[in-house]
């Protein structure tokens, strides 16, 4: 129900109060009118000022950009001068083919250079055009240089396209190499029309690169001229150039041609209502100005010396500071100029406004501002103050009250009288907030009390849900443990005599068909392991180790494990590891072995043919610390881009039908990205369909000094190569349960030539220590009478110190968080999961003949 107007606040209230203030606002307005209007335009001509700065920086930005790219190439035609051969067998081809010698006795480049072709995977030369005078006069060293020259100008002017369409390096003895595949003229003039005679070594852009007028050695922009092979001579252009010496000596320069008429044109265009824009040289001359009305700025040269304001010209020059801008506001003159310089070429840009524009704004502001703010706030102020002192202040305080006692959730009688004391008798819009305010009062106690027996039903059903799932999550664990360790002791016993069959002397179709069992169970354990290392991230029991590791060295391990899978399909494997990446650096070398050989296998699996190429680099972070930046490139089939948004996901593939061809959990890539999330690095994907993929990852990259050299890491595969001769041969006893366990490494221990001896519990083990001296002990953690643990803890208190001090390593089916921990706990020196993998075997084997070789030589 509405109020009516005779009672409504406004009525009482605001309608005096407009009255009076309009009354005093109109007072005030005279007195402050002169001084508002001299600070908005004093704030017009500072906004000017800045606006015709940011149009210079704007301008000027692309004259910057060119020294940075100039100073680049410098530094990459050196670095590719150096990776050249220097035998003339090589160079003197690959020179006659990219600039063969003309009938006329110059050189001019390939017509492939521009038209485009592809001499190596994943590069392209197109767009090039040259021009070499001196024909046969060339010497090697020269031609190498040429040649980098070339690679640099290719590159970099490709790189570059967006910035700007040409890019090229130019001699002192009148040799051109350019690169300008968008150019209308598509190089026609270098690579084909110039005369023989024809010699630009007098123009500017020679002359500024010279060591006599550019001995500071940097990039200079020329004037305003016309470009050389437009003989119509309509178009204008402006170059920069940066040279470079080669060996202290003076070689050449890199530039760019900016062509000039439409920037010229969007400058003059681009500009505020009713002003103009002029462009003019550091002696006054004008590049371009509005007086030309629709004529091309090419024309402005013919038009300058009839515009008649030269002395303002030189005036405005004059007053142009080296940064930001400056207004020049003459008397009489019906402009205000505003003037900044653009770096580069060293033009003054102008905009030239009307007095009007600023003055007329400024006396419109003064009223509005005044009219409008000074005067109202005051009599407002005290007016509304009485007002609401009276008519609001004191029913809000009782609203105040009431909601305190409302958001305490006191809903006692108290807070019944504190209700009670709204105005609800009141006929205006406050009468009516304050009885629908006691209303809803009243339904939110009975809310209240309502919700409250609920909350607490709900909160003891939350206390079962969460015991239910604790219980659950414990369950999970215990299966995922017994799994483990039931799967991985059978296929210990499979990969153990496949491995042993393979030693033996059989026909061809039976070692293939072994190798292809032998296949079959590493692709099960692959996948085992990634559902065990997926639920170790997923309870958050993922721990990495942080020691010395060499990068290279872990780099190549893993190109060498997996060369043979890539040689069975006809692919090349090459690794680039730049010579910035330390030697050795702290980290997990295991966990980095497991992302690499993930990522270069699946490389490997996706490509039919071509290369799989495994890069890393050290680079800076935006914190200042260094990273290693490692990618996989291949020519495989390559996904889209929605596939390579979901690549990291769990169990993510391509599509059903790449599972079906390829196979594969679909966990190893979210395993990868999640180990290198806990390193503190990032994994991402580049990838195109048909166009191969690329996987990269950064780790943080702490280099040390070369460590005191240490034992392998029993986990840690080696070459699997035949026992040195010189190494003495162990007494080992074997402890399994497992009878085929006990056969497989009976058998392989006798085969690298070594005395073995097979128990199948822990108490047998005890037995034969106290009977005979061993060098190593091969122990399993579950066996029945007497388990590992329990045989290990008794060994190391025993009073026999040979057999206290004997090295033990833990043989296990068990590979949840914890299990490596315990078996180090209990005393043991080494952990080896099952299967057994042989290259991890030999290490401990080797490690042990160490010991031994060691105590040998101290008695």
């Amino acid at each position: 129900m509405g109020v009516e107007l005779k009672d409504s606040l406004a009525n009482k209230a605001i309608f005096p109060t407009i009255l009076t203030v309009a009354l005093v606002i109109f007072a005030m307005s005279i007195a402050v009118f002169v001084r508002v209007k001299m600070a908005f335009y004093a704030q017009a001509i500072d906004h000017l000022e800045s606006y015709s700065s940011e149009r210079t920086d704007r301008e000027g930005a692309l004259y910057s950009s060119l020294e940075r790219l100039h100073l680049s190439a410098s530094e990459a035609f050196r670095a590719r001068l150096a990776l050249l051969p220097r035998d003339p067998a090589l160079i003197d081809p690959l020179f006659d083919f990219y600039f063969p010698l003309q009938a006329d006795g110059t050189r001019r480049s390939n017509e492939a250079l521009y038209t485009g072709f592809v001499p190596a995977p994943a590069q392209k030369i197109y767009g090039v055009g040259a021009f070499l005078s001196q024909g046969e006069a060339f010497e090697e060293e020269e031609k190498r240089r040429f040649l980098a020259a070339l690679d640099v100008v290719r590159s970099f002017g490709e790189a570059n396209l967006t910035l700007i369409d040409n890019f090229y390096f130019f001699t002192p003895r009148n040799d051109l190499i350019i690169f300008g595949p968008a150019r209308d003229d598509k190089l026609l003039y270098y690579r084909k029309d110039a005369p023989p005679d024809f010699d630009f070594r007098t123009e500017e852009f020679v002359t500024n690169s010279l060591p006599s007028t550019n001995p500071e050695r940097e990039t200079r922009c020329t004037k305003l001229r016309r470009v050389l092979y437009d003989l119509t001579g309509d178009t204008l252009t402006t170059g920069c150039q940066n040279p470079i010496d080669v060996d202290g000596d003076f070689f050449g320069a890199w530039g760019n041609s900016i062509f000039l008429n439409s920037l010229l044109s969007n400058a003059l265009e681009d500009r505020l209502a009713k002003a103009h824009n002029f462009i003019l040289t550091k002696e006054g001359d004008i590049v371009a100005h509005p007086a030309q009305g629709d004529q091309q700025p090419a024309q402005s040269l013919g038009a300058e010396k009839t515009y008649d304001r030269a002395d303002l010209y030189r005036q405005l020059v004059a007053v142009t500071p080296e940064k930001g801008g400056a207004v020049l506001d003459n008397d009489g003159e019906d402009f205000l100029f505003s003037v900044s310089r653009i770096n580069g070429p060293d033009w003054t840009f102008v905009i030239a406004l009307p007095r009007a524009q600023i003055e007329r704004p400024a006396q419109m502001a003064a009223w509005s501002v005044i009219i409008t703010g000074l005067g109202a706030i005051l009599v407002i102020g005290v007016i509304v103050f009485l007002l609401i002192r009276t008519r609001i202040s004191q029913p809000l305080n009782a609203f105040a009250l009431a909601v305190d006692r409302l958001g305490s959730g006191d809903f006692s009688a108290s807070a019944v009288e504190a209700h009670d004391a709204l105005p609800v008798d009141r006929q205006d819009e406050i009468g009516t907030l304050a009885r629908r305010f006691k209303h809803m009062s009243e339904q939110l106690a009975e809310l209240f009390h309502s919700l409250d027996s609920k909350v607490r039903q709900r909160t003891l059903d939350l206390e079962k849900a969460v015991d239910t799932a604790e219980k659950a999550n414990q369950a999970k664990s215990t299966f995922l443990a017994n799994m483990s360790h039931e799967i991985r002791t059978p296929m210990s016993g499979v990969m153990g005599m496949l491995r042993l069959m393979l030693t033996e002397d059989m026909p061809s179709e039976q070692v293939q068909r072994a190798k292809t069992a032998l296949r079959s169970a590493d692709s099960l354990l692959t996948i085992l392991n990634d559902v065990l290392d997926y639920s170790k991230l997923e309870a958050g029991a993922l721990y990495l180790e942080e020691k010395p590791y060499q990068i290279s060295e872990t780099i190549r391990d893993i190109t060498e494990l997996m060369r043979p899978r890539a040689l069975e399909k006809g692919l090349m494997l090459t690794t680039s590891i730049a010579s910035d990446v330390p030697q050795w650096c702290i980290g997990d070398p295991f966990r980095m072995r497991q992302i690499l050989a993930n990522l270069v296998g699946n490389a490997i699996k996706f490509t039919e043919s071509g290369a799989v190429c495994v890069i890393a680099r050290h680079v800076k972070a935006e914190n200042g610390e260094y990273k290693l930046f490692v990618e996989v490139t291949d020519t495989g089939i390559g996904m889209g881009p929605e596939t390579c948004a979901r690549l990291f996901e769990r169990f993510s593939q391509a599509d059903s039908a790449t599972s079906r061809k390829y196979g594969g959990s679909g966990l190893g890539l979210s395993i990868c990205r999640q180990i290198v999330d806990l390193m503190g690095g990032e994994m991402g994907c580049k990838s195109a369909i048909g166009s191969g993929s690329t996987i990269w990852f950064t780790v943080p990259c702490k280099a040390v000094e070369t460590p005191q050299r240490q034992f392998s890491r029993p986990d840690e595969p080696v070459p699997n190569d035949k026992e040195d001769g010189t190494a003495p041969s162990l007494a080992i006893l074997v402890a399994d349960d497992s009878a085929v366990n006990r056969q497989i490494l009976g058998g392989i221990g006798q085969k690298w030539g070594h005395q073995v001896d097979l128990v199948s519990n822990g108490g047998e083990a005890l037995k034969a220590l106290n009977n005979k001296d061993y060098d190593l002990v091969l122990m399993d953690i579950n066996m029945p009478d007497m388990d590992g643990m329990t045989a290990t803890r008794s060994i190391r208190t025993s009073s026999d110190p040979h057999v206290k001090g004997v090295q033990i390593v833990a043989l296990t089916a068990n590979a949840m968080p914890g299990d490596r921990e315990a078996c180090l706990n209990a005393g043991m020196d080494g952990y080896l999961s099952k299967p057994i993998d042989w290259g991890a075997l030999r290490a401990v084997i080797k490690q042990a003949q160490q010991k031994k070789m060691e105590e040998t030589v101290t008695d």
